[in-house]
């Protein structure tokens, strides 16, 4: 079996997201559920109705994704698939430990309500940007600039040589545009509040600390692979300290996907809202088998994976 799963962060939220998913699957319905009955509010209809302004909340928001990414995940294996290897990306990891069995959906729930909280009180203002068309090095020296300059930006995702997230406050985002497009990059601003995976969240590391601790963590029965370092983690309490400390560490996926393709994965499938884990996979090695599950009935994938036609018919998915 060389199957991986692979869960999304933030930024992949959106309105409706997961309706489509609950109506066509019972197991991603019980985890809506579940969802619904341990918070003070129903985040199933958050995840199918907006409004937009409640899933800009930091909280809520990345409860969305976890709570869908999860559903996705069980509807998956209700028709047969059973990863070898999970990993996620950011906020996704939570999401990952739930699939590796390190932890409950219960306590995923209580941990990613608390990373929310931590953030909101504790983390500087800021954003995240995308970054396009720059190679490393030369962004590495935009930002030294910027730093000369008294312009706080630091690198917090690394998706390939020119592909790149960055983190700032606020007073940061025009001149970092400004310098992006001074050398012929392309930026744009993400729907994420806050400074992520950079020093500018520092202090919300204890508290989040206190609240992962208080939770009951368990060796994975799959192995969780560590998207800052490309890590192979099955001890649960390694799991949870690099969860502890992701908030301040840059991601880079480029370790990840070598580690998980050293371990021998070559399918790949996105749980979670949107497709955006797997549209990158098909840039960079368009060779490899990589399914999105999106909204349960919208798959995007090769022909190899789902036969000729390229979707699942109406309720059901193809393995």
């Amino acid at each position: 079996m060389t199957l991986a799963c692979l869960f999304p962060g933030q930024g992949t939220q959106s309105p409706g997201m997961g309706r489509t998913l609950a109506a066509a699957y019972p197991a991603a319905a019980r985890i809506y559920a579940e969802a619904d009955a341990r918070l003070d509010f129903p985040l199933s209809q958050v995840c199918w109705s907006g409004p937009d302004s409640r899933l800009g909340d930091i909280t809520i928001q990345q409860l969305a994704i976890f709570t869908t990414s999860v559903a996705a995940f069980q509807a998956a294996r209700s028709e047969g698939f059973h990863p070898r290897w999970v990993a996620g990306i950011s906020l996704g990891g939570f999401a990952a430990a739930v699939a590796a069995g390190a932890l409950s959906f219960a306590d995923g729930l209580r941990a990613v309500a608390a990373r929310g909280r931590c953030m909101a009180a504790h983390a500087a203002a800021g954003g995240m940007y995308a970054i396009w068309g720059l190679p490393r090095p030369l962004l590495n020296a935009v930002l030294e600039d910027l730093a000369r300059r008294g312009v706080a930006a630091y690198r917090a995702v690394r998706y390939g040589t020119a592909e790149h997230l960055v983190a700032c406050p606020p007073e940061g985002g025009e001149p970092l545009s400004q310098a992006v497009a001074g050398h012929g990059g392309r930026i744009r601003r993400l729907p994420i509040p806050i400074p992520s995976h950079s020093p500018l969240m520092a202090a919300s590391v204890p508290c989040l600390r206190r609240a992962l601790e208080e939770l009951e963590w368990t060796d994975a029965v799959r192995p969780w692979i560590d998207d800052v370092n490309g890590r192979v983690l099955t001890s649960g309490a390694a799991i949870r300290e690099a969860l502890t400390v992701q908030p301040v560490r840059e991601v880079r996926w480029p370790l990840l996907f070598r580690a998980l393709v050293r371990t021998g994965a070559r399918t790949f499938l996105e749980c979670g809202p949107g497709t955006s884990i797997s549209r990158l996979l098909r840039r960079r090695r368009p060779q490899l088998a990589v399914t999105a599950f999106d909204e349960c009935l919208h798959w995007v994938a090769p022909p190899a994976v789902l036969g000729a036609a390229g979707t699942a018919p109406p309720g059901r998915v193809s393995p």
